[in-house]
C-alpha cells in the first residue's frame, strides 16, 4: 500500500531541504535530492549509464502554480530511473503519497511547505504511485505517475 503515517511536527528525515545547500546525491541544479533511495548518479552500470540512456530522466511537476490548487502536470509517465522535482511555486501545500506499488519506498512532503521548496524523488519501481496535498485535496489537487520499465 505504501500510504504515509502520521505528520510529526519535527524535521523532515533529511529527504529535502530548501533548495539553497544542494542535499545529498547529484545537486547540478542547486536543487534537493531524495536520499531515501540511494539518489541519482550516472547509472549503475558504469560511467555511461549502461545501455539504455547515457543521462539519466528528469521531470518537473509545479506545486500551486500561478496561486491555484493544482500540480502541474497533474499526471506524468515515466520510465523506471526517472527523477521528478516537484517545485512549490506558491505556499501552504503537502505532498502526501496515497498509493505507491510495493516496495516503493517514496515518502512524499507531509509538512505544508512555502513557495520556493523543493522535493525530488528518482522512481524507481514500476507502477502507479498517487498523491496530493492534504490541505486541498477537496479542491482536486491531486496527482498520479506512473513508471513504466524502463527496458519496455
Amino acid at each position: 500500500m505504501g500510504t504515509l503515517a502520521g505528520c510529526s511536527g519535527e524535521g523532515d528525515d533529511s529527504t529535502d531541504n530548501d533548495g539553497e545547500d544542494g542535499g545529498t546525491g547529484d545537486s547540478e541544479g542547486g536543487g534537493t535530492t531524495d536520499s531515501e533511495d540511494g539518489g541519482t548518479g550516472d547509472g549503475e552500470n558504469g560511467e555511461d549509464g549502461g545501455t539504455e540512456s547515457a543521462t539519466p530522466q528528469e521531470e518537473t511537476v509545479l506545486v500551486g502554480p500561478d496561486t491555484q490548487n493544482v500540480f502541474e502536470p497533474d499526471s506524468l509517465e515515466i520510465p523506471a530511473g526517472t527523477r521528478v522535482r516537484f517545485v512549490w511555486e506558491s505556499s501552504g501545500h503537502s505532498l502526501l503519497v496515497d498509493s505507491q506499488p510495493d516496495g516503493a519506498e517514496w515518502e512524499g512532503v507531509e509538512e505544508t511547505q512555502s513557495e520556493g521548496y523543493e522535493h525530488s524523488h528518482t522512481f524507481d519501481v514500476s507502477g502507479t504511485y498517487e498523491y496530493y496535498c492534504d490541505v486541498h485535496q477537496g479542491f482536486g489537487m491531486e496527482g498520479s505517475i506512473t513508471v513504466t520499465d524502463a527496458s519496455g
